[in-house]
This record gives structure tokens, sequence and C-alpha cells, in this order.
């Protein structure tokens, strides 16, 4: 009875993707961490202890930023699954790919902690959170396509969806020729996920209620 609540209707037990899918979240979000070392001094510097941990200013920053991106895209991947009631192999290759993208982040965050300043470091970056919400709406639409979704699931909802991953791709696209002139000014252009999300509510609620 569980395997077969697990499957939905007849598809690929959505319990074991999600399990996968969290623990790869989680193992991506902590290796962030690992990116921030103690500062390595010796004898007499250690009463530069102070000005040593300031230095790591951007490696802290990167390492709220990416934490934040990661979590956005858990909780979109979570409610995008709410509404699937079963897969197929094809979903879940889609799915192991994004998944193989999100392991992939605190690497170019660790380049980025490093050598922030380096065009090349926010490139990476910037399109390495382009590729991980390219693949995030692209499940949705497939799952859509593939007529995967629960009945309850609205058309408003899906654009909603649609809508929050567009505007990551969007903004981290957008950002990399910013970045090729001026490195110090991508991060700046990032922000504008958060106003385009609220925007994207928005319009989405406005939608439901006509």
């Amino acid at each position: 009875m569980q395997e077969d609540d697990e499957r939905g209707e007849g598809g690929i037990a959505l319990g074991r993707t999600l399990a996968l899918s969290d623990g790869i979240f989680a193992i991506a979000m902590t290796l962030l961490a690992f990116q921030i070392q103690p500062p390595d001094l010796h004898g007499n510097e250690v009463h530069h202890l102070a000005s040593a941990l300031g230095a790591l200013g951007n490696r802290y920053f990167v390492y709220v930023l990416s934490f934040a991106m990661i979590g956005m895209l858990w909780l979109a991947h979570h409610r995008a699954f709410r509404h699937i009631r079963r897969a197929d192999e094809v979903l879940m290759s889609l799915n192991v790919l994004f998944l193989m993208a999100i392991a992939a982040l605190p690497f170019p965050s660790a380049v980025m902690g490093l050598y922030g300043s380096e065009p090349v470091a926010v490139v990476v970056y910037a399109a390495s959170m382009a590729i991980a919400g390219s693949l995030l709406g692209a499940l949705l639409l497939l799952a859509r396509h593939r007529r995967l979704l629960t009945p309850e699931t609205s058309h408003e909802g899906v654009v909603a969806a649609l809508w929050n991953s567009g505007a990551t791709v969007a903004v981290f696209t957008l950002s990399i020729p910013v970045a090729l002139v001026a490195p110090g000014v991508a991060p700046y252009v990032w922000m504008l996920i958060l106003p385009l999300r609220v925007v994207g509510g928005k319009v989405s609620r406005r939608a439901a209620q006509e």
C-alpha cells in the first residue's frame, strides 16, 4: 500500500525520488560552508585575527547568497513535485540532470568566494545558477507536456512557477555581460530576482481571482 501511494498512478516512486533530491540539496548546502576556512595565522600574527576574519568578507557574502539561492531552488522543486501525481523515466532522467547541476554549485561558489573580482569567476557562477534554474523550469514544462500533473494544478500555478524559474535564469544570464565589464556590479544585478518573484506572485494571484 505504501509503495502504491509513493508511485502515484503507475509511475515511478515519488517518495524515493524526493528523498534523493532532498539529500542532494542538503549536501550541496552543507558543502557551501567549507569554502570559509579559518585564516592561517602563526605565532605573533594571532593579534591580526580580527582583520584576517574581516578579509574573508566576500566568502561570507557568497555563502549567504548561494545558500539562499539553493534554498529557493529547493523550495521551487518541492512545490513543483507537490503538483506531480506520477513520474516516468523521462522526467526522472531530467530530475537527475537537475540534481547534478545542484550538486555542482558548491564549486562555482568556492571559486566566486576566492576570486570574486575576476570576470571569469563571476561568469562561471552566474552560468551555473542559470543552468540550474533552466533545468528546474524544464522539469515543470516536461511534467505538463507529459500530463504528469495533478488535475487540481491550475494554469496560474504553473505560470507562477515558470515565472520564478524564468526570472532566475533571466537575471543570471543578463548579468554575464555585466560581469565581463564590471564583475563587482553583477551581484547587484542578481538582487533583481527578489522583486521579480514578488511581481510574479502578485500577477498569478490576480489572474486566479479573475
